[in-house]
């Protein structure tokens, strides 16, 4: 009898253990399945009023709608955005995600050195949402009236042709220094503090050569305050239809885009990725996104998780080749 009590005494031990087992292994599967639990943090790392603030607002309402929660805006503005990645990387929630400017995020490991993250390691690539052309403009009174007869101006000038950008390490930067090395030329960069400085210099004619988004140079791009020679996509721009590609031009497979992304820590689960990702990607297929995303001049280019992570990486190899040529490096 003894015996027998003992055993089912270990019987019952084990039914409970299992049962136990079983519990917090459905109660950690709820924490998933029941994400999000409270409102989610998108962190920008931008000023209010840009380009990745505008398609952030555009998408609020819908990111909100479909995780059942609202998504609350936080812009954290910092050089180079490296503070704001940062507080993503750092997140021990699993409440926060941010949005970045694919471009510079893959570069920063070679134009700034060591960063406070690991660009690959320490993040959750989420979905790519857009890019947005670059564009090379002129002051009207410049006597390039094209592209070609730019390239033959600075040919004949090496040295002696300035153009501006929004500052050392951006798109903008890196479509300047690209076209410098596919073109064989030689004109010097001008770094501004943005893009509102580097523009109202251009606009004014004291410096003759801009590289710029097309969404801040179109307004004065279509009012003939500036004159647009080439955008920097393999697309032309809605905005600027009649504006050929550098590719149209011979500069073949020339891309320098500003891509927007979202990314996340890389300890957040696959199904909540999978969560944020589904979010986005319904919200920017919506049919009434459409008109607005290409009044921003913003082209759809959906990318999931792993084709996210590979086109970082193989951003991140072509910028960092051109800044290595090029040497850029931070001030």
């Amino acid at each position: 009898m003894r015996r027998q009590s003992k055993i089912l005494a270990a019987l019952a031990m084990l039914v409970l253990a299992s049962g136990l087992t079983a519990e917090r292994s459905n109660a950690q599967s709820g924490a998933a399945t029941d994400w999000p639990t409270r409102p989610v943090r998108l962190i920008l790392p931008v000023v209010p009023g840009g380009g990745i603030d505008a398609l952030s607002r555009t998408l609020q309402n819908g990111v909100s709608e479909r995780l059942g929660k609202t998504m609350l805006i936080e812009n954290r503005p910092s050089n180079a955005y490296i503070v704001s990645t940062e507080l993503v990387a750092r997140a021990t929630d699993d409440h926060t995600i941010g949005m970045i400017l694919v471009g510079t995020h893959a570069a920063n490991p070679t134009v700034h050195g060591q960063l406070p993250y690991d660009t690959f390691k320490d993040f959750a690539p989420i979905i790519n949402l857009t890019s947005s052309p670059n564009v090379i403009s002129v002051h009207p009174s410049s006597a390039a009236k094209s592209l070609a007869e730019l390239v033959a101006e600075a040919k004949a000038a090496p040295g002696q042709l300035f153009y501006a950008s929004s500052g050392i390490g951006g798109g903008q930067h890196f479509a300047g220094e690209m076209l410098k090395q596919m073109a064989g030329i030689d004109m010097v960069h001008v770094p501004y503090k943005g893009s509102g400085a580097s523009l109202k210099d251009a606009i004014s004619g004291q410096i003759k050569i801009i590289f710029g988004n097309v969404i801040s140079s179109g307004p004065y791009i279509t009012q003939g305050s500036l004159r647009a020679l080439a955008v920097t996509s393999l697309k032309r721009s809605p905005i600027l239809p009649d504006v050929p590609t550098l590719d149209e031009l011979g500069y073949k497979g020339f891309e320098v885009d500003d891509a927007y992304g979202i990314i996340g820590p890389a300890s957040l689960k696959p199904e909540i990725v999978k969560k944020i990702h589904d979010a986005f990607r319904d919200t920017m297929l919506d049919p009434k996104m459409q008109p607005v995303l290409r009044q921003q001049g913003l082209f759809a280019n959906l990318l999931g998780p792993a084709e996210f992570r590979s086109f970082i990486e193989s951003e991140s190899k072509k910028l960092g080749d051109i800044a290595r040529s090029a040497n850029i490096k931070a001030e």
